[in-house]
């Protein structure tokens, strides 16, 4: 997935959703539906999953408009890396996003 259409994708921002998830969520409705899609990650909670793709994707942009130029290890490595990562945070991202979107949220 290119950083740049990751944004699109959601109903808020991920500024937004650093903020809504700023409250400890263990216990949670949220935090089951995250261990429902992958166990591992709810140690992380929302807040840092969250958190942990806002800075996988700012990166990304960085390259992808040009504000930095990537070595060669970086674009052999690094990009390709980063760009799976974001894959693999999208179902969770998801969940989060769309669990604010609930009426009761």
């Amino acid at each position: 997935m290119k950083a740049q259409d990751f944004p699109g994708r959601l109903n808020h921002s991920l500024e937004e959703l650093l903020s809504l998830t700023r409250e400890d969520d263990t216990g949670s409705e949220l935090e089951q539906q995250l261990g429902a899609v992958d166990a591992h990650w709810v140690q992380h909670g929302a807040y840092g999953i969250v958190e942990g793709c806002k800075r996988d994707l700012d990166s990304l942009l960085a390259f992808e408009r040009g504000e930095r130029q990537p070595t060669k290890w970086q674009q052999r490595y690094l990009i390709p890396s980063r760009e799976e990562t974001l894959d693999t945070y999208w179902p969770k991202i998801n969940i989060i996003d769309e669990y604010y979107c609930s009426p009761d949220k």
